[in-house]
């Protein structure tokens, strides 16, 4: 049987299949982020529903729920819900260091660097960023670290710090530099930190 997002709710899935229809559902809803997020969030929450009924309601299927949340989180945080949004997000840490996902920790961190940054907490934006580019230098792809500079950077001009934010993005080794160039969604920073390089 071939799992998709149209499969009927009352249809008996196998848990593998269920699992792929989560997974999909929470692939999904994270393609709408900017297109359609009322639909992306939509689509989230039946996700993080599904992991956790049926054949998930004793074994809850872990990365569907952690998946979602951090979608959920993500969306939230667009919305200006922040409240809500921080604690999706410690939440989605927690089951991610259970699940052992660096990568998706990386992620979570940085995105938590954000809520803290739209509370006006600096301090705690700062310390999640630094946690997330500590696990980030120990990940092969180094894709993650140069997003969590970045990031950073951008904590420094939200301080007022311009001259920080560019010594910090500016001390990107050359591989992440060329890596994240194309990244750059925060112009301010990208002006400050690649002059003439971009």
């Amino acid at each position: 049987m071939t799992v998709s997002l149209n499969t009927p709710r009352d249809e008996i899935l196998s848990p593998s299949q269920m699992r792929k229809k989560i997974d999909l559902l929470n692939e999904k809803a994270w393609q709408l982020d900017g297109v359609d997020p009322n639909k992306g969030l939509k689509l989230s929450r039946e996700a993080y529903q599904l992991s956790q009924e049926g054949i998930f309601q004793i074994t809850v299927y872990q990365k569907g729920v952690a998946d979602s949340l951090f979608n959920q989180s993500h969306f939230n945080l667009s919305r200006g819900d922040y409240q809500l949004s921080l604690s999706q997000a410690l939440d989605t840490l927690n089951q991610y260091s259970d699940l052992k996902d660096s990568v998706r920790q990386v992620q979570t961190l940085r995105n938590m660097g954000a809520i803290y940054l739209v509370l006006n907490e600096f301090n705690n934006a700062m310390s999640s960023l630094l946690k997330s580019l500590d696990i980030a230098r120990t990940l092969t792809n180094q894709l993650p670290f140069g997003e969590t500079t970045l990031t950073i950077g951008k904590a420094y001009l939200a301080a007022g710090e311009n001259e920080q934010a560019q010594e910090i993005i500016t001390n990107i080794p050359e591989p992440e530099l060329h890596q994240n160039a194309g990244l750059c969604l925060l112009p301010p920073v990208c002006r400050l930190s690649y002059p003439g390089r971009i």
